[in-house]
């Protein structure tokens, strides 16, 4: 998604869960890259059809119009539970400011999870979480060895 996500705490007590606001299809992007891949989705289950294949349709735009897909985004779009991009890792600037910069830190604190991400990834974020796990140690190490 294209939003700006929000994340609250919802009391002091640490015990309790988080606010988050993904601000799901808000932004016209997100309907355009959604639209695109709900086009994609229906053309390819159609051509497996024609194949032979048994394909059920479950959930469909009632028709391939915008409006009809936009409805369609809005009712269905769900998060795939793997939040990511809501700490944005890139250097401040006035449209697309980062909150995190390249050594993994928010005013002295660092940032180690795929809330960095500057986009979603597209397949599961373990890989690249460990990666950036990995880049976090040695910034923390070489933060150390300076301060000596």
């Amino acid at each position: 998604p294209s939003t700006a996500k929000v994340i609250r705490l919802n009391s002091p007590d640490h015990y309790d869960s988080v606010k988050c606001d993904l601000g799901m299809v808000s932004y016209p992007e997100d309907i355009a890259i959604l639209t695109k891949g709900v086009r994609f989705s229906v053309n390819l289950a159609e051509r497996v059809r024609a194949q032979g294949y048994p394909i059920k349709t479950y959930h469909c735009p009632s028709s391939d119009s915008e409006a009809d897909i936009e409805k369609y985004i809005r009712t269905y779009a769900r998060s795939g539970y793997h939040y990511s991009s809501t700490c944005r890792m890139a250097p401040f600037d006035k449209t697309h400011p980062g909150v995190v910069d390249d050594e993994l830190r928010v005013h002295g604190l660092r940032v180690c999870d795929a809330s960095i991400f500057q986009d979603v990834t597209a397949a599961h974020p373990m890989a690249p979480i460990v990666a950036i796990t990995e880049k976090c140690a040695s910034s923390i190490k070489r933060a150390q060895a300076k301060s000596k």
